[in-house]
Formats: C-alpha cells, sequence, structure tokens
C-alpha cells in the first residue's frame, strides 16, 4: 500500500504541475517560480515547519512519557515556549532595516545554536529549568524571528494580487513542511 500511495501521489502531482501549466489562470502564478526569494523563502519555511512541528511532538513525548509529567503539567512547563516564540515575532520586525535575509539567518542560527544546546543538554535526571525550560524558550524565540523573516523573505518585491499568491504559497509550504517532518519522525 505505501508505494502504491507513493506512486498515486507522484501522478497527481504530475497531473497538477501540467494543468496549472496550461491555465489561462493558474493557482501559483508562473512568475513565482522564477523568483529566487520565493524560493529560497519557501525552502527554509519548509525546513521551519519541519523544524516546529517534528520538535513539539517529540518534546510532548519526552515530558509525558519520559519525564513523566501529566498533560496539564507538561503544557505548564511547555508555556515559556510560545512567549518566546512571540518575542521573537516582536523583536524581528524592529530588525527588518538590517535586511531580512539577514534577520532570517538569525533566526536560523539562534535556532541552531539552541538545538545543540537542548540536545546536549536534555536529560532524564537533569534540571527540567535548566535542560528544557532555557534552550527552549531561545529555541522558539529564534524560531519566532524566522517565521517573520520567512514570510518578508517570501513576499518582497511583489506588489498586488500576486503578493497573496506568495503569501499563500509561504503557508502552504509552511504547512507541508510540517507534516512531512512529523511523518519522517513518526516513522524513526
Amino acid at each position: 500500500p505505501t508505494l502504491a500511495g507513493y506512486a498515486a501521489a507522484a501522478v497527481l502531482l504530475v497531473t497538477f504541475v501540467i494543468r496549472q501549466r496550461l491555465a489561462a489562470e493558474p493557482m501559483i502564478p508562473t512568475v513565482l517560480l522564477g523568483r529566487r526569494s520565493v524560493a529560497v523563502g519557501n525552502t527554509i519555511f519548509a525546513l521551519v515547519g519541519t523544524i516546529l512541528i517534528g520538535t513539539f511532538f517529540l518534546i510532548t513525548l519526552f515530558l509525558q512519557k519520559v519525564q513523566g509529567y501529566g498533560s496539564i503539567h507538561a503544557a505548564l512547563i511547555y508555556l515559556p515556549v510560545p512567549i518566546g516564540m512571540l518575542l521573537g515575532t516582536q523583536v524581528a520586525p524592529r530588525l527588518m532595516g538590517r535586511g531580512p535575509h539577514n534577520v532570517l539567518m538569525t533566526g536560523l542560527l539562534v535556532q541552531a545554536a539552541a538545538l545543540a544546546a537542548w540536545a546536549l543538554s536534555i536529560s532524564e535526571h537533569g534540571s527540567i529549568v535548566v535542560t528544557f525550560v532555557v534552550p527552549a524558550t531561545v529555541w522558539s524565540f529564534g524560531l519566532g524571528m524566522s517565521i517573520v523573516s520567512s514570510f518578508v523573505v517570501c513576499t518582497m518585491g511583489l506588489s498586488g494580487p500576486i503578493t497573496g499568491a506568495a503569501a499563500g504559497l509561504a503557508n502552504t509550504t509552511f504547512q507541508a513542511g510540517g507534516a512531512i517532518g512529523l511523518a519522517v519522525l513518526a516513522v524513526i
């Protein structure tokens, strides 16, 4: 059944591409596909979605299955994560004057450093504040910066209705990245 599903997905994707190339008004305007900023922004946005959803899944399992916290207690421990993300989304626009690509790179580097520190410090027996709360909050701050700046990179230099199409493509790419990341982690 898995190979048949992949084959069906491939056929549907090829059919969609052919249909879009022949359409008078395609869902994804062809002018978007030739823009480097759209391609780079969407590729990075897919990666951000993969990391976000996959990390949420793994950390929920860690807090509940390894650490033994109930769902409410785990949610309370997780509370600094959306706060960090909110702060990142508030800081990113203030830094856009330095260039959206630079803000995106900064957000990605903050995430990478936090994930590395997290991976090195996480432990079944360590302090939950040191091994989870601090690195997770720093990671989510970088994530918030990356989400905002990815949208800007995906839509910069565009105007009119095509901007909406670029934003829709970015959102779809982000969600698809999350779905793929979660599927890969579930298999592993």
